[in-house]
């Protein structure tokens, strides 16, 4: 036989016997047509220890006997007309030991094709499942029956499979050894980094302290889309749980013509205050210049907004997100005492003010609430907090000051994280932080494609779902339903989940041929075609059902062709989009290679006579042999003379420098219809008490 059929006959008498046959020294030569190999079994023998004991012996202790087995082979290859064969004599019993199925390891062949899955993304319990099916031969691979996740761990460490920024198994200085790869590329995406016990970089200023961590990541397609969209919308907030040193994860993102969330900067920092987002400005200030954004949204910390406005320059609209106000309005009720009634009281008025989507009402109904707050002891206390930090700034809060600004939670934020922990993450709690970086990067490269396939395919977004979903619900609405005013004033419409309310529509104009506009093709109206009053239009910025059933009786149907049109722009940023990505890839020399092996595998599905097989068979051993055989091996370089007696330089380590606290979250229901319109009641009548709620007892009954 030859020496691929030899290794393969191997490695079959191994699996089939719970045995390994193992060289203990190096091939013998005869002669130059002739040499010599002996393989004994790996129990003979006893057990060498190495080390200074800090490892535990294995669990079955060593698979030494402390004698030997007589099972052996002798292996002899002869060189023949440039060919070599090989004869083998085996004693096939084995002494002292029985054949036990743990005692052997994982074979090199199945490592390789293991790795070979894992490199191509396959998951850990993917390929547990593939070998533990009932249908998978692995009659001659009985030792795979025992795979389990740790020596698939085992496997990528061997292979070297990791995420691509992985650079080292400390991961301070993996992290430090990716930036300063990416600080050497033409086109950096690190605008500044600063690693814990080091100096910031920034002169004699010392802005950051010595254990502080700052990582600035922006690439050049998102400074472009900054540049492009960030003049609109601004949405900033950060997320933790992104590794296990209480590193936070700060995103900054804005809003494209398809109405999708765009991140166009990251920030890892252990800092939360407006140094550290002022840094993070300023940097991004140097790349793309200053940013005049119409909105700004962020959470109720006034240091996002700080630093923003010192850094670019003050916004028309300053806004909070509305679920962090609500939140931080939850957990300060317990400034309310007198039961829980008067808590969920207080939280569904708060709820009501804030959906006020009339200014004068909003201002009336405000001082009034007040107002009972403050005349009230067992609620006084909130209305003193809530009169310091809320009362004050309306304009932040109150959807009547955000009316047609198209945002009101930082939703686009919450779904990227959430994207970001699931997707990308897999859902699992992530320690090392180059692990985060890496997904960050992936997003990066999505992003790219994402915005690619809206330009060439015209995908569907989330905002023309809506505006679907609006146009199927309004189809339930009845002509009769509908009032017509007089003097072309409009229409109006009684709410079906609340018949005390009315919206109130108008036609505002004809319908436009922007590209990016939000239209419905079957009405063929767009976003500006017609006003109406209710929240869906004011403050999502959606063509809501009511405007969808105006249009539908009143307005002339016309065939939706005119929206087929071919945009230069667009065409123009397809290209963009194309070369940047040519310019990112990588020359892969051995991809007609992979290629074919992927061939190979596909066909290898069909169904061959036993003749065809074995020559296959025998072609893929000469093939496997000849790819082994011209892997160079690697070759260690002597370094210089080091002395021994020095001490090891402790290495850097990343580490969390946050103060562990509790907080409460407690949680009230929104009010239903019926409450909404008592509390509005309420906040109308000046003779009302609907804050006053007795907590005590204080009836009697007879």
């Amino acid at each position: 036989m030859r020496i691929p059929e030899f290794e393969s006959w191997k490695l079959n008498e191994e699996q089939a016997t719970f045995s390994k046959f193992v060289a203990d020294r190096a091939m013998a030569r005869i002669n130059y047509l002739k040499s010599k190999q002996f393989y004994y079994c790996h129990r003979s023998y006893s057990y060498r220890k190495k080390g200074s004991d800090i490892r535990e012996i294995k669990s079955m202790g060593t698979n030494k006997i402390g004698g030997v087995c007589p099972s052996m082979l002798e292996v002899t290859i002869l060189k023949c007309d440039e060919t070599e064969k090989v004869h083998v004599k085996y004693w096939k019993t084995h002494c002292g030991h029985q054949q036990e199925i743990g005692r052997i390891g994982l074979d090199q062949e199945s490592k390789t094709k293991i790795a070979a899955k894992l490199k191509e993304g396959v998951t850990f319990q993917h390929v547990i499942d593939t070998i533990r099916d009932p249908a998978a031969d692995n009659e001659n691979y009985r030792r795979l029956l025992l795979l389990e996740r740790k020596d698939l761990h085992n496997v990528t460490r061997d292979f070297n499979i990791d995420y691509s920024t992985k650079r080292h198994k400390n991961d301070a200085i993996s992290v430090k050894l990716w930036v300063n790869e990416m600080k050497a590329l033409t086109e950096s995406p690190i605008l500044y980094f600063k690693g814990q016990d080091e100096d910031d970089g920034l002169g004699e200023q010392r802005i950051l302290k010595k254990e502080d961590f700052a990582l600035i990541i922006m690439t050049d397609f998102q400074g472009e889309q900054l540049k492009k969209f960030g003049l609109e919308k601004i949405c900033i907030d950060g997320t933790h749980g992104t590794n296990g040193y209480d590193i936070q994860l700060y995103t900054m993102m804005t809003v494209d013509e398809f109405g999708s969330g765009c991140p166009v900067a990251f920030c890892f920092s252990n800092r939360s205050d407006e140094v550290i987002f002022k840094l993070f400005f300023e940097k991004i200030k140097v790349k793309v210049g200053i940013i005049n954004a119409k909105v700004f949204m962020s959470d109720d910390a006034p240091a996002f907004y700080n630093a923003w406005s010192g850094v670019m320059g003050s916004v028309k609209h300053q806004l909070l997100c509305s679920w962090h106000v609500n939140k931080n309005w939850q957990e300060n009720l317990n400034k309310v005492s007198g039961g829980p009634e008067k808590k969920k009281l207080v939280s569904q008025t708060l709820r009501v003010l804030m959906h006020q989507t009339s200014v004068q009402d909003f201002q009336n109904h405000l001082s009034k609430f007040i107002e009972d707050l403050m005349s009230d002891d067992d609620t006084k206390a909130f209305g003193i907090y809530f009169e310091k930090y809320y009362a004050r700034r309306p304009k932040l809060w109150a959807y009547c000051f955000r009316l047609m600004l198209g945002i009101n939670t930082n939703m686009y934020l919450e779904s990227f994280h959430k994207i970001l922990k699931h997707i990308y993450l897999e859902g699992r709690k992530v320690k090392r932080l180059d692990k985060t970086i890496n997904a960050l990067m992936k997003i990066c490269r999505d992003s790219v494609y994402k915005r690619l396939i809206h330009l060439a395919k015209n995908v569907p977004t989330e905002k023309m779902q809506k505006v679907r979903q609006s146009h199927k619900a309004s189809e339930s609405i009845k002509l009769n339903q509908i009032q017509i005013l007089e003097d072309g004033a409009g229409y109006l419409m009684t709410s079906s989940s609340d018949p005390s309310r009315q919206y109130h529509i108008v036609k505002a104009g004809e319908t436009c041929e922007h590209a990016s506009c939000l239209k419905c093709r079957k009405c063929y109206i767009c976003i500006h075609s017609y006003h109406c009053d209710c929240l869906d239009y004011v403050i999502r910025v959606n063509i809501c059902k009511h405007i969808h059933a105006c249009a539908r009786e009143f307005n002339e149907v016309i065939d939706d062709c005119r929206y087929n049109i071919n945009h230069e722009a667009s065409v123009v940023e397809q290209q963009m989009l194309l070369e940047m990505n040519a310019s990112t890839i990588i020359v892969n020399k051995n991809r007609k290679i992979q290629s074919q092996a992927e061939l190979i595998l596909g066909l290898s599905q069909n169904n061959f006579d036993d003749q065809d097989r074995e020559k296959i068979e025998k072609k893929m051993l000469e093939v496997i042999a000849l790819m082994n055989s011209a892997t160079k091996k690697i070759i260690l370089k002597p370094v210089a003379n080091i002395n021994s007696q020095q001490k090891i330089v402790q290495q850097t380590r990343l580490y969390s420098t946050k103060k562990k606290r509790k907080c409460r979250d407690p949680s009230i229901l929104k009010p239903t219809i019926n409450e909404f319109n008592a509390i509005v009641s309420g906040l109308e009548n000046d003779n009302s008490e609907s804050i006053n709620i007795h907590s005590t007892f204080d009836h009697s009954y007879v």
